[in-house]
């Protein structure tokens, strides 16, 4: 009964020899963020690399912080501009830990279509990384420092969406969200703008740069849009996948301000005999963050306030829409999906043309209620209580 004894060392053999092409973590370099800007006629590509053996070491008292390693290579496609990397690499890269992707103003003007497919060819890259625009250069982005020697998770380029929980400005959106809206038809698209911020934070009394985002840049059928920053779209904060956002009611006065949360959006069609008139609705609770001290309103007035601004911003939004040329709040999408017959009739050679007595946003209703006036007593507010 010898064969049982040579089969299990004829197992052993093969599983040995079939562990050899196995590297070592030290051996391998890992990617975390990839950045592609369009010059002169060439791509140029930014590769990130993270020493992830510091990372993980950051519970110990090593007072190096990581180190952060960038790569610039240029070419006349993306992934001629990528391959490049190789040649300096030193060791094999690997691409399936790539959290963030950053596209420069010019590369989103040449178009999206190059960039996604390269990155849907090659079978390391995933779809789910965040995806930002920037006007500066990724290197810089790349080598902007988080808090606490963390370049990883401790980043905004990496990990967005823990600071959208909180303060819900411009909504996060990974690559395959971007890509699935990107190539939507008639579908306005709205990429995250990073910047650089120098003014607010210092480590030990020095000035420390910091990442946050800028603006968006926006797209519509592959056509870039433009550039519009924070306070140009504050109304789409109330249309979009919003979790949390401060609101003041005190027209830049110190005095009241709330806490909104998670408002809900609605759109519907109310009159379509010569064009398309559609409403828009707005519902969402809140909380009360700050009163003036020289006033006394009542919870009433305080809604009323809130939603006089919220439509305000909306309307904003949408009016600088219709001066740019820009379907911000996708009302021609909304008509292509939920009213397809409609569409038709106000199309022409496949496009919609947002025409003014055609396509309109024709009335806007926000409904806010104010639930608790704060976590100290957490006192549930009624206003028949209180009226």
């Amino acid at each position: 009964m010898k064969w049982p004894k040579c089969l299990l060392v004829v197992i052993f053999l093969i599983f040995l020899v079939g562990c050899t092409d196995i590297k070592e973590i030290e051996n391998v370099n890992y990617a975390t963020a990839i950045g592609i800007d369009y010059k002169d006629g060439k791509y140029h590509a930014f590769v990130q690399m993270l020493d992830f053996g510091k990372v993980a070491k950051q519970e110990t008292s090593s007072p190096e912080p990581p180190k952060i390693y960038v790569f610039k290579g240029e070419g006349k496609t993306v992934s001629d501009a990528f391959f490049k990397a190789y040649r300096t690499a030193q060791n094999r890269i690997f691409w399936a830990h790539v959290t963030a992707i950053v596209l420069t103003e010019s590369t989103i003007e040449k178009g999206f279509e190059d960039v996604f497919d390269i990155l849907t060819r090659y079978h390391e890259f995933r779809m789910t990384p965040w995806i930002y625009g920037t006007k500066e250069s990724p290197s810089d982005i790349f080598s902007t420092p988080g808090f606490f020697n963390n370049p990883y998770s401790g980043t905004l380029l990496h990990n967005p969406e823990d600071i959208f929980k909180q303060d819900s400005q411009i909504r996060p959106v990974k690559l395959f969200e971007f890509a699935k809206e990107y190539f939507e038809p008639y579908y306005t698209t709205q990429l995250p703008v990073l910047k650089i911020n120098t003014k607010n934070w210092n480590e030990n009394g020095k000035e420390t740069k910091k990442l946050e985002i800028d603006g968006a840049f926006y797209t519509n059928n592959g056509d870039y849009k433009g550039f519009y920053g924070m306070k140009e779209i504050a109304g789409d904060r109330w249309i979009n996948d919003t979790q949390r956002v401060l609101l003041d009611l005190s027209d830049g006065n110190y005095g009241d301000t709330i806490v909104v949360k998670k408002p809900s959006r609605r759109f519907e069609l109310i009159n379509s005999k010569t064009g398309a008139e559609l409403k828009l609705t707005v519902t969402a609770e809140a909380t009360i963050e700050n009163l003036s001290r020289n006033q006394n309103k009542e919870v009433k007035a305080l809604q009323s306030e809130a939603e006089k601004n919220i439509k305000k911003e909306i309307e904003s939004y949408y009016e600088l829409g219709k001066k740019e040329n820009i379907d911000f709040l996708n009302l021609g999408h909304t008509l292509y999906r939920n009213y397809h017959n409609k569409w038709v009739q106000l199309t022409y050679n496949g496009k919609t043309y947002l025409v003014v007595d055609l396509l309109q946003l024709k009335e806007i209703s926000v409904n806010i209620k104010i639930k608790n006036s704060g976590s100290l007593k957490d006192q549930k507010l009624d206003i028949k209580d209180i009226m």
